[in-house]
């Protein structure tokens, strides 16, 4: 008797079950699709979005940083220009430096070129901050050059 009871209770546990779960209509399918139709409308807007954005930033950082490329280029023509050593080992040692400032400025023009528009946000961020770090390295040592060979001439 008590295995009966327990059979039609699962049956009526089963039963119960199949009918809470079809419940759902057509029309209630129908409006489900379509949200997930607008949801993904909306993730492709914000995806494109997002691209545009991310073009437009990449843009702008190439050029401000070509700007500040090209002033180093012409602070180390200046330096060049400026050279003024009697002693032969400390001109050798000046010229030394400028021509190492000018191949990083050249390095860091390079790898602005050859960076690429699809790489991963993280990467662009990681990319950007070591350029503008090596952009201030080169630019203080330009100053500390120009500093220098001020020094020297007094």
């Amino acid at each position: 008797m008590k295995t009966n009871i327990l059979k039609v209770a699962i049956i009526a546990g089963f039963i119960s079950f199949g009918m809470i779960a079809c419940n759902e209509t057509p029309a209630d399918k129908e409006v489900k699709v379509e949200e997930a139709q607008e949801n993904l409308e909306n993730a492709q807007q914000n995806l494109e979005q997002a691209t545009t954005d991310s073009i437009n930033e990449y843009a702008q950082f190439r050029q401000e940083s070509e700007l500040k490329l090209q002033a180093n280029d012409d602070r180390i023509a200046e330096l060049k220009l400026k050279m003024t050593s009697d002693k032969k080992d400390l001109k050798i040692k000046y010229e030394k430096k400028i021509n190492e400032l000018e191949m990083k400025n050249n390095n860091l023009k390079t790898k602005l070129k050859d960076r690429k528009d699809g790489d991963s946000q993280t990467s662009w961020a990681s990319f950007k901050q070591t350029i503008n770090e090596e952009m201030d390295e080169v630019g203080k040592s330009i100053s500390e050059m120009a500093q220098k060979n001020m020094e020297s001439k007094d």
